[in-house]
């Protein structure tokens, strides 16, 4: 019997804060399956579905739950997925987005130099399908309740002292389940714990992880990403945005590490495509991994969310600007910064649109009366006085936390997330550290270390940009000293400032020539065996100490201080959320926020009146992408190759052929259509069902007047799909493929 071989479990406490509860709409919502009520059941039923609560969710038999995973990039967590997907075959086929893959379309690209982001992704055969490293799935197997499990010697317990016994017990049962899992001879197997109602209900999540997992299949970029960035969260939409990955395991059907001879998965759990298509009002269902909602943040941190965002929208809007130009002026660059360039762009865009929600909204004004209205209600209760006297605390304490938090805003977007550079140079810490420490050098380990940085070093420089980071670093670091205090500011830093009077872009067009650090050569040579190394090379290196001055700052200065200042809110929270809980009956309690466990939400097929005097209808087509095609002429966001565009005249000039049996009733061929079920980041790749639980779209964007949902559900959010028969034409006809019919 093979022996197993199991996953680190990822038993992770995960601090939710809700607060007041908004009027819930119909279609407002993200449910646990497992914990799907009556009344929503019923909602559910009265919009036409079909399917019984054990068809959504089941433990031990094929349901949507499980056909339903999360795409993880291999890391700590291991059960924290960045987007979704579905099973829709029996040998592990998963559908997910285009946009999820293209990193790895990036980095096959640059590997082989074939640009498979521009011209698409077809394998032909199983060995063909190509590994994508450090990618991972998560498979939902069990979900329960364990609050009466985890708060087991926690009275009169606080602060710390309650979250280490908390985590004591949470350890525990994980432990306990993955043996049980074990006994049974099954791999894989992860424990997730997070916690709803700001730690006053705790729930478990059991999955299996497959970490063999390969490319099938992605459309090219002119109909996976088709309008570019401009048309990101806009309707009307023309982009079949999907791409195929399949599960391998080993002999026994098990999770196991890549293998040339690992087979594809086989599964009971995948759903069925349907080939009828949508039309309007009807039921739809999405379910997926979410990411995070906070619908329920208070007034004050509304207040200091939108600060961070106006930071955040600023810095990325110079970063899509310099990678835009460099893009345009040199083709070798689109297959490495196109998927960066449509990360950054994503975000941002969402972040405007989730402010402009704000004002439209008055959200913050709306959200101090309910706050008052509370306040209100536990005056009336001498009893009720502890939950007014937590919401006090909160606000009193918040100040502190904006600052530190809008602090680190500053380090992520523009260090680690805006420059490439710096989060290479801080690699060279250790090394650094094996020179500097008052231990005496160990030569083997040092090269040892030498050498990872080589390997390091090789993959970096294959992919790196000088221009682009040299402009990104500038931006950066003019950012950061323009808009942060002083507490924040690193002594060397500044002082190379004052030296260059306050001329960034000179300090830094000079530290990147002379740095050891931005040639490839010299650093690996550096690194080579055979001499003893100077290590003042690096750190007395101009570029470095810039780089290292960011780190510095931020462990010693905001990251200690924002954790400290956060953990203060813990008890408040809990205490507040109970005040909240006591104030709702039972029917109207809110549904608990996103956390990136598995949730559902419903609706329907919906038009949208997003603004005065506008009306989006809820599908495009054929006929409909080849208008945009004719007014964005000459512009390689809508661009259509010949074939591609040969195929949609042929479609278009002969309905009775009905686009090879692909198309609607009424002879179009649909691309796109929206729907009024509630999604968020996360939510990408989501399978959109209909009333009988079948595919018949991919959830991929949003419009961005619905942004705000996140926060406040307004009635104007619409989600975005592809349709499952414009997925199926484009296999089948313009790739002639087999992967589903």
């Amino acid at each position: 019997m093979k022996s197993f071989t199991g996953l680190k479990s990822a038993t992770v406490i995960t601090i939710m804060l809700f607060l007041l509860t908004p009027t819930i709409h119909a279609d407002e919502g993200m449910w646990l399956p497992y914990l799907l009520g009556n009344d929503t059941y019923e909602q559910m039923r009265k919009l036409g579905m079909k399917m019984s609560k054990e068809d959504i969710f089941s433990l031990n038999e094929a349901c949507v739950s499980r056909a339903v995973v999360g795409l993880v990039t291999k890391g700590p967590d291991d059960t924290h997925s960045f987007a979704t997907g579905s099973l829709v075959s029996e040998d592990g086929l998963i559908l997910t987005n285009f946009h999820c893959v293209m990193n790895y379309l990036g980095r096959f690209s640059l590997s082989t130099g074939h640009d498979f982001l521009k011209y698409g992704y077809w394998s032909k055969s199983p060995k063909e399908e190509s590994t994508c490293r450090d990618l991972m799935v998560k498979q939902l197997l069990r979900i329960e309740d364990v609050t009466d499990l985890l708060r087991k010697g926690t009275e009169g317990l606080s602060g710390n002292a309650f979250s280490s016994k908390l985590n004591e017990n949470g350890a525990a049962l994980a432990k306990r389940i993955e043996k049980e899992y074990r006994d049974q001879g099954q791999r894989g197997i992860s424990i997730k714990l997070n916690s709803l109602y700001a730690n006053n209900q705790y729930i478990m999540s059991v999955y299996r992880i497959y970490e063999d997992i390969r490319l099938v299949a992605a459309a090219p970029q002119m109909i996976g990403m088709y309008g570019g960035t401009q048309d990101n969260w806009l309707w009307p939409r023309y982009t079949g945005d999907f791409a195929l990955l399949r599960i391998y395991v080993n002999e026994d059907n098990q999770p196991a590490r890549y293998n040339k001879s690992n087979k594809m998965l086989q599964t009971k759990d995948y759903l069925k495509i349907s080939k009828n298509g949508v039309k309007k009002d009807d039921f739809v269902m999405i379910v997926g991994f979410p990411g995070k909602t906070q619908r329920n943040t208070p007034s004050f941190g509304l207040n200091g969310l939108k600060n961070t965002l106006e930071a955040s929208i600023k810095i990325r809007a110079e970063r899509i600007q310099i990678m835009e130009e460099a893009m345009n002026q040199d083709e070798k660059l689109h297959a490495r910064y196109l998927p960066t360039l449509s990360s950054v762009s994503n975000s941002y865009l969402k972040w405007k649109g989730v402010l402009r929600g704000f004002k439209e909204t008055n959200l913050i004004a709306q959200k101090e009366v309910e706050e008052k209205q509370f306040l209100d209600w536990c005056a009336k209760d001498d009893s009720r006085e502890v939950y007014a006297q937590a919401y006090l605390q909160m606000k009193r304490d918040y100040p502190t936390i904006l600052q530190y938090r809008l602090a680190k805003t500053y380090f992520n977007e523009c260090v680690l997330r805006g420059s490439e550079i710096i989060p290479y140079i801080g690699k060279f810490e250790k090394l650094v550290a094996m020179h500097t420490s008052k231990r005496k050098l160990n030569p083997k380990r040092e090269q040892a270390e030498a050498n990872r940085l080589i390997g390091l070093t090789k993959q970096f420089f294959n992919v790196w940009s000088y221009d682009i980071d040299r402009k990104t670093v500038r931006a950066a670091v003019t950012n950061y000293y323009q808009d942060m205090p002083s507490t924040f500011w690193d002594e060397k830093t500044i002082a190379y400032i004052k030296e260059y009077n306050g001329d960034i872009d000179s300090l830094i067009e000079d530290a990147f020539e002379h740095s050891l650090m931005t040639h490839p050569d010299s650093i690996t040579a550096y690194l080579q065996p055979g001499k003893k190394r100077d290590i003042k090379r690096i750190t007395d290196d101009k570029l470095y100490q810039i780089a290292i001055g960011f780190y510095k700052v931020y462990i010693s200065k905001i990251n200690r201080q924002l954790q400290v200042a956060q953990s203060k809110q813990v008890d408040p929270y809990k205490t507040y959320m109970q005040g909240i809980m006591a104030m709702q009956s039972k029917e109207t309690m809110p549904w608990p926020d996103a956390n990136n466990s598995q949730r559902l939400s419903y609706g329907t097929v919906s038009d949208a009146h997003p603004e005065e005097a506008v009306t989006y209808r809820y599908y495009t087509d054929m006929k409909g992408l080849k208008q945009r095609a004719a007014i964005h002429e000459g512009d390689e966001d809508y661009a259509l190759s010949k074939r591609f565009n040969s195929l949609i005249e042929d479609g278009l000039a002969n309905p009775k052929k009905k686009w090879d049996g692909f198309a609607y009733p009424d002879g179009s061929m649909r691309i796109c259509f929206m729907t009024n079920a509630h999604t968020t980041s996360g939510s990408s790749g989501s399978p959109v069902l209909n009333a009988r639980g079948e595919l018949v779209g991919l959830n991929f964007d949003s419009i961005w007047q619905g942004t705000v949902s996140d926060y406040v559900y307004t009635g104007t959010n619409r989600s975005i799909s592809t349709d499952i028969s414009y997925i199926r034409w484009v296999i089948n006809v313009y790739a002639k493929r087999n992967y589903i019919k």
